[in-house]
């Protein structure tokens, strides 16, 4: 069980979800509150817990926020679809 959060270009599309018994949960906990990608250019991501409170912070401002009681210890993980090129 787990809470992943997908970002996507579109801004109803980037959103929070859990994962529970390896399903996804239909309703995302959040969507982003903002349209938060607007260019081409490399950003900071932050997920952060604490306690029932998950944040996702975007260049340092928050687009998404959800709070679950249902997860009292969880850890944390990245993962990409596609291949991540660092040059």
């Amino acid at each position: 069980n787990y809470y992943y959060a997908l970002f996507n270009n579109n801004q109803d599309f980037t959103q929070l979800f859990k994962v529970v018994n390896g399903a996804r949960i239909t309703e995302a906990l959040a969507t982003a509150t903002t349209d938060w990608l607007t260019d081409n250019a490399y950003h900071s991501i932050e997920v952060s817990r604490t306690g029932n409170d998950i944040r996702v912070r975007f260049d340092g401002s928050l687009i998404m926020s959800a709070s679950d009681s249902t997860r009292a210890k969880s850890a944390s993980g990245v993962s990409t679809i596609r291949p991540i090129l660092m040059m």
